[in-house]
């Protein structure tokens, strides 16, 4: 009897060892002394140092190329690019004011020195042909080249100082017509050119319909002002070119034409505008004193 008691023990652990007994985990107790833990070990093991190799492998790889973080760069890079793309449109708003600016302040130092002292208008019948036109030619620009620059650099002051010396219209007046024409012009161009390329499929070269639309604004206002100022001269307003002349010409050529009218208006009050804003005589003397009074001397 007592070795039968004593085999029931033995018995017991021999079966442990063939089939291991749970614990309340779930887990074998002696998982490390059957095949199927030996090869579940050896794979763990393996794969945990296959984990530690990739991971240095990583680590070697990030640090030889700079990218520990790559989210990091990514960050930096697009902050440095909106840094730059701010900077640029700070610079554009800087000039473009500046622009501005420059622009006012040669304005009132041009009507200062120049459209203030100038001598009243007496007479110019001189100054227009036996056609009732304008003596110098259209296109004749450079035959007097500080007129041709300030017609060119500052139209809408040369041209409203033609108009005040006439009394035909206000220096700011004029500068403020053209400027606003210019403004409407290219904002009605845009629109058409969008709808045209709405409507077409094809964006072609619709840039230059501002320009078209401000010529053709532009025309439509101040050919009335070149008529007057023949008119001024001794002319009649019905005379020389028809009004669909004038009309182009002061709509598409606008800086000859501004030109032509300074030459003309100067001759017929004696003076002349060097550059850069100096009123002369037509010796050539600059007039720092009061305007000239008495019958102007043509000028040639």
């Amino acid at each position: 009897m007592l070795p039968l008691v004593l085999m029931v023990p033995l018995a017991l652990v021999s079966l442990d060892l063939v089939v291991p007994w749970r614990s309340a985990s779930g887990v074998g107790l002696l998982p490390a002394l059957t095949p199927s833990g030996w090869a579940s070990e050896e794979a763990r093991s393996r794969r945990l140092s296959a984990e530690k190799d990739l991971e240095k492998q990583l680590e070697e790889y990030e640090k030889e190329f700079g990218l520990e973080d790559p989210y990091g760069d990514i960050s930096a890079s697009v902050s440095d690019d909106l840094s730059v793309l701010f900077a640029f449109l700070v610079v554009v708003a800087l000039v473009y004011i500046a622009g501005i600016v420059g622009q006012c302040v040669f304005a009132c130092q041009y009507k200062a020195k120049v459209t203030e002292k100038r001598p009243p208008l007496q007479g110019g019948a001189a100054q227009l042909s036996s056609a009732g036109d304008f003596a110098t030619g259209t296109f004749n620009c450079f035959d007097d080249m500080p007129t041709c620059l300030h017609a060119c650099c500052c139209m809408p002051c040369r041209a409203g100082d033609t108009y005040q010396a006439a009394g035909i219209e206000q220096y700011w007046t004029v500068i403020g017509l053209l400027l606003l024409l210019a403004i409407i012009g290219e904002l009605i161009g845009k629109f058409i050119g969008e709808l045209i390329a709405s409507l077409t499929k094809d964006t072609g070269n619709l840039g230059n319909l501002g320009n078209l639309v401000a010529g053709l604004l532009v025309g439509g206002v101040f050919h009335r002002y070149r008529r007057r100022l023949r008119a001024s001269l001794g002319g009649s307003e019905e005379g020389g070119p028809n009004l669909v002349v004038d009309f182009l010409l002061f709509g598409f050529c606008t800086n000859c034409v501004v030109a032509q009218e300074a030459r003309a208006i100067d001759a017929a009050t004696g003076v002349k505008v060097e550059c850069c804003c100096q009123l002369t005589d037509a010796a050539g003397q600059p007039l720092d004193g009061q305007p000239l009074i008495g019958q102007p001397v043509n000028v040639a």
